[in-house]
């Protein structure tokens, strides 16, 4: 039986398995059977996007961005930045890419520290990225 009302998806660089929210849950998922476990104990309500960037998967959930365990599901809250009105990330290139407020942020997964990429306010509306 697979997971249903999958809210975000991460995939490890090399697909050997998959980080997959559903109904609050972590699941690491391996993509070739589609077997999965539960990953650690807490719950994530409320987590909107994932990424998988610098060996970590990241939950934005609520206003906040974790570091998480695909190892286990321990996780660690990756900084006090405040990310509530975020509409889409991405992670490329070592680094995670979130558009709030219509602006382009780039993120560094070691620190939380972030810039501002070009003009703030020059992606309204943006609710999905992809990296290539």
């Amino acid at each position: 039986r697979h997971p249903r009302s999958v809210r975000a998806l991460s995939e490890r660089g090399d697909v050997r398995e998959r980080g997959l929210l559903q109904n609050s849950r972590l699941h690491s998922v391996d993509p070739g059977s589609g077997g999965y476990r539960v990953l650690g104990s807490p719950d994530w309500p409320g987590s909107t996007r994932s990424v998988f960037a610098d060996g970590s998967l990241f939950i934005q959930q609520g206003n906040r961005l974790h570091r998480v365990s695909p190892a286990d599901g321990s996780w660690s809250l990756l900084s006090d930045t405040n990310w509530q009105n975020a509409t889409s990330m991405v992670a490329a290139w070592g680094w995670i890419f979130i558009i709030e407020n219509s602006t382009l942020h780039r993120v560094d997964p070691r620190t939380g520290a972030y810039a501002v990429l070009g003009r703030p306010g020059t992606w309204p509306s943006y609710t999905a990225m992809v990296a290539y």
